[in-house]
């Protein structure tokens, strides 16, 4: 099954937080970031700042632990909540590697995709946020994977300096 997911190019994001803005106005009725799906961590004196949210993962640890089943994957394979069967025990919060599930007002709340349109893709400017497939055909696969490594040792060289910058290291 293909999965649809939010990609982030951390490079291109400026932490200007349109994305948080718009989402927990779409999803709340409120312009209060702190209630969105999306999290944009800065770290404003090294000028970097990135997104985090719901990958989607293929294997949702999410989706095995719900007591009462209120995640399920769409048919779209998109993993949706369903608020009136959630009790707000947790169980998925504590399970998401990436802490991607919150709780708020005693229920949970992750990414849905906004339906297939997110809005906080609609308003990224500089577009580090796209919509793609998970899973992509076998040669695509190879090759974005043979960038995705490129680009992910190049981050992490970056990142080591950072935090080693903030740990007064460097």
């Amino acid at each position: 099954m293909v999965t649809k997911r939010i990609r982030v190019d951390w490079e291109k994001c400026t932490g200007c937080k349109r994305c948080m803005l718009i989402c927990s106005a779409f999803k709340e009725g409120l312009f209060q970031p702190g209630r969105a799906r999306i999290h944009v961590v800065s770290f404003p004196r090294e000028g970097v700042s990135f997104p985090l949210i719901c990958y989607q993962c293929e294997n949702a640890p999410c989706l095995e632990v719900c007591p009462v089943e209120a995640l399920k994957r769409g048919r779209d394979g998109i993993i949706l909540l369903n608020a009136n069967l959630c009790t707000g025990c947790r169980v998925c919060e504590e399970s998401c590697p990436f802490g991607m599930i919150e709780i708020l007002d005693d229920k949970a709340v992750k990414c849905d995709l906004c339906g297939g349109t997110p809005k906080c893709v609609e308003v990224c400017e500089p577009k580090a946020l796209q919509v793609t497939d998970i899973v992509p055909t076998t040669s695509e696969f190879w090759e974005i994977k043979g960038k995705e490594e490129s680009a992910q040792r190049k981050r992490e060289e970056r990142w080591k300096k950072i935090f080693l910058k903030l740990q007064g290291v460097l």
